[in-house]
C-alpha cells in the first residue's frame, strides 16, 4: 500500500513538471516575441506567437537554435535574441527558399520529357520491344529469368539422370550454384510428374494408409 502511493506521487509529480516546463516554454516564447518587437518585420503579422520565429541574419553567428536557447537563461537568450529578425513562418520561409533548386528540377523535367524511348532487341529471344526504362535488356520476364539465372544448368533430362547418381552438394559444385538452388530445381522438375502419378493412381494424401484393423480402438463409456 505505501509502493502504491510512492508511484502515485512520483507520477502526479511528472505530470507537474511536464506542465511547468509547458507554460514556462510558453512564456519565454511570449517574452522574447515582445522583446523583438511582438510582430514580422516583413509584413507586419501579430495574430499569432506560434507562427513567429526568430531569424539569425548571419548563420556563422548563430549558436543556438529556439529549441535549445529555451532552456537556458534569460541573459543567454536576450544575448542571441539581438543576432536574430523577427518573422512569420512565411516571410521566414521566402527568405531561405532558394530559387535555383526550383529552376534546376523545371528543367530536369523537360529533359525527362524530351528523352525518348528507344526501340531494343531481347537479347534471349531477339524479339523487337519499346522498353519502360532504355537500361532494359530483356523483354519479358521469361526471358529476363532465363538472362539472369545464375550458373551453367544443364536440361531437366541431363540433371535428374545426374541426380540419380550424385548428390546435391556435388551437382552443385558441378553446376557453380548452392546445394538448396539445385534442390528446387529438381523438385520444379519432378513436381508435375508426381501429381500426375498421383491422380492416375487416385490415392488421396489425406487418407491414411494404415489399416483400420491396425488401429488402436478407444473405448467408448456410454453414461449411465
Amino acid at each position: 500500500m505505501i509502493q502504491t502511493a510512492k508511484i502515485k506521487r512520483c507520477r502526479d509529480n511528472n505530470e507537474y513538471m511536464r506542465e511547468y516546463v509547458r507554460k514556462r516554454y510558453l512564456m519565454l516564447k511570449l517574452k522574447a516575441v515582445n522583446y523583438k518587437g511582438g510582430k514580422c518585420i516583413k509584413c507586419g503579422y501579430d495574430k499569432c506567437m506560434a507562427v513567429l520565429a526568430f531569424h539569425h541574419r548571419d548563420p556563422k553567428e548563430k549558436e543556438f537554435a529556439w529549441n535549445q536557447l529555451k532552456k537556458l537563461s534569460w541573459a543567454i537568450i536576450v544575448k542571441e535574441l539581438d543576432k536574430c529578425d523577427l518573422l512569420c513562418h512565411n516571410c521566414h520561409g521566402v527568405l531561405h527558399y532558394d530559387s535555383a533548386i526550383l529552376y534546376d528540377a523545371i528543367e530536369w523535367m523537360g529533359e525527362r520529357k524530351r528523352c525518348k524511348r528507344v526501340e531494343k532487341s531481347c537479347k534471349i529471344c531477339g524479339k523487337i520491344f519499346i522498353p519502360h526504362k532504355n537500361s532494359a535488356e530483356y523483354c519479358s520476364v521469361a526471358c529476363y529469368r532465363t538472362g539472369s539465372t545464375i550458373g551453367n544448368w544443364p536440361s531437366d533430362e541431363q540433371l535428374i539422370q545426374m541426380h540419380n547418381n550424385m548428390s546435391y552438394s556435388k551437382i552443385g559444385k558441378i553446376v557453380g550454384v548452392s546445394h538448396a538452388a539445385v534442390k528446387r530445381r529438381i523438385g520444379r522438375i519432378q513436381a508435375p510428374v508426381a501429381q500426375l502419378v498421383q491422380e492416375h493412381s487416385g490415392s488421396n494424401p489425406a487418407r491414411s494408409t494404415k489399416n483400420p484393423r491396425e488401429l488402436k480402438t478407444i473405448p467408448c463409456f456410454s453414461k449411465i
